[in-house]
């Protein structure tokens, strides 16, 4: 007899068995056949899914439960009656509420919760009809984590109407899941596998990458593309005789401007993908070619502002000159003029950098004057500094 094996999660988005890869191993013949459940449960919709189709079957589906039929995994073996339901010795069942992950308003939430009381009222009518027990019994039973160990207790609930002997399943036909089209196996391997072979799976990860937006797989993706580029640095560099006679023999090609683009962007790829000291490296001169971009822009600003007759302060040509951003700027400022204050004999008399400032004290003066941490200080004039910088008194 042919069994179809769920071995494992529920549901695709948890990588996992897909409603689609098990209506595929459903047979077109409308045979006979068993489904062996051994799986901790998952998403509720695939679950759903993949229980209409047994419903849907021509053929009659006998449900032998394995070690564990947990959560979701436990409703799809509901989709049989109970004489065509099994167990081993050690089996187990476990039935709970849904759950789900959600983020928004208040009433958003309400809607949620709404929604997944809907789901346990299906979830509950069903095992209900499947155990011979009522709706308003069951439940109560899945408030809780409700775990059934063992055959006998299986039996006791009404789970499976007998026990199933590991001889008559010797003959079965175990058919499983297709696997995934990534290959766990490619991690850890690149000191193994040649490199054109590695370099073919990690590109069919990126193709994989392009259909699945889930963050865990952009992980994957990062990790590849680390494994790639230790992979690059096993190509083999060293040339032999024949290929260096060759090259001096023959008449370099001329390369046009196009080519000789290409050939520096290949280049600049193969070193950020080098290593990621590399990559830091790369990161760090451009930063550092971007500050000076902003440093000549703002040299010329302060040339043309002169040129205005516009007077500028030593401190901000500085400042201009240096690509200084305008929080920093006013951090420096409210610094200089709470040390103008400190060592001032009549603080009523001194003008303020930004206008006038009434208040006897800078933010952050009482807290020096009083002993606080000067953490506390350095918070205060960076608090201010940010509100000068946006325009405000």
């Amino acid at each position: 007899m042919k069994t179809i094996v769920i071995d494992g999660v529920i549901g695709d988005s948890w990588d996992g068995l897909s409603a689609e890869q098990f209506q595929k191993l459903m047979p077109r013949t409308g045979e006979d056949i068993r489904l062996l459940i051994n799986s901790p449960g998952g998403s509720v919709n695939v679950g759903f899914e993949i229980y209409n189709y047994i419903k849907m079957y021509s053929g009659k589906v006998e449900i032998i439960i394995g070690s564990m039929a947990a959560s979701i995994a436990g409703y799809i073996a509901m989709a049989v009656p109970k004489e065509q339901r099994k167990a081993f010795k050690n089996s187990s069942f476990m039935m709970h509420e849904s759950w789900t992950v959600a983020a928004g308003r208040a009433r958003d939430m309400r809607i949620v919760a709404d929604w997944l009381d809907g789901i346990n009222d299906i979830i509950s009518e069903t095992i209900a009809d499947g155990i011979g027990k009522e709706k308003k019994k069951v439940r109560k039973m899945i408030s809780e984590d409700y775990y059934i160990p063992g055959w006998e207790n299986l039996l006791e609930e009404n789970i499976i109407s007998d026990i199933i002997e590991y001889e008559s399943m010797k003959e079965d036909e175990f058919v499983y899941p297709e696997k995934s089209e990534f290959s766990w196996s490619i991690f850890g391997q690149a000191l193994e596998t040649d490199f054109e072979a590695r370099k073919k799976e990690v590109n069919d990860l990126d193709i994989i990458m392009e259909k699945d937006s889930d963050k865990m797989w952009r992980e994957i993706d990062k990790v590849a593309a680390l494994d790639l580029s230790a992979l690059k640095k096993q190509q083999p560099k060293e040339q032999t005789k024949t290929q260096i006679q060759t090259q001096e023999t023959s008449p370099a090609p001329k390369a046009d401007e196009n080519t000789t683009q290409e050939s520096n962007s290949m280049n600049l790829d193969e070193f950020r993908n080098s290593s990621p000291e590399a990559e830091a490296e790369f990161q760090a001169a451009l930063e550092s070619a971007k500050a000076q971009e902003r440093k000549d822009a703002n040299k010329n600003t302060v040339e043309i502002l002169r040129l205005e007759g516009v007077t500028i302060s030593e401190t901000a040509a500085k400042a201009l000159d240096s690509a200084m951003d305008v929080e920093n700027y006013a951090l420096e400022k409210l610094q200089a003029e709470a040390e103008k204050r400190k060592n001032s004999e009549t603080q009523e008399t001194y003008e303020a950098v930004f206008g006038k400032i009434t208040a006897s004290q800078t933010p952050g003066e009482q807290a020096a004057k009083t002993e606080v941490d000067m953490a506390e200080y350095e918070k205060g004039i960076k608090e201010a500094a940010t509100k000068y910088a946006k325009g405000g008194r």
